[in-house]
């Protein structure tokens, strides 16, 4: 079977994350175990990240999240508190059905912590 790279993604400008294995008679979406890391891994990254920034841009509409540094608590960068960090784990139940215990909390504390923690939990739902 030859492969092909789908011309359209790249013009796009988006990572590929899908590769078309011509079988002789049609093209076949193809995944291969493992692209999620390496260049994959980084738009899905990418992707979780707006994610997170549209749920925080929703819970504080006066929030500048442009400028949000990755590494900085949101606390430390934003004017949140206790009540709007609740309405980010219930945004993220409501819109992508991931469940975030009590004590895993501590784990969304910045962008690239959140990034890390909700990843693997959201990554069905970013590759879809």
């Amino acid at each position: 079977a030859a492969l092909r790279v789908g011309n359209h993604l790249r013009e796009w400008g988006l990572l590929l994350s899908v590769l078309h294995v011509w079988d002789g008679q049609r093209a076949r979406r193809f995944c291969p175990e493992g692209l999620s890391r390496g260049l994959g891994r980084n738009m899905i990254d990418q992707q979780i990240r707006q994610m997170i920034l549209d749920i925080i841009a929703v819970v504080a509409p006066d929030a500048d999240v442009s400028d949000l540094k990755g590494d900085v608590r949101f606390r430390d960068q934003l004017e949140m508190d206790s009540m709007d960090f609740l309405d980010i784990v219930m945004e993220l139940r409501k819109r992508y059905k991931v469940e975030v215990p009590k004590e895993d909390y501590p784990k969304l504390e910045t962008l690239d912590s959140c990034v890390a923690y909700l990843g693997p939990r959201l990554e069905a739902v970013v590759s879809t």
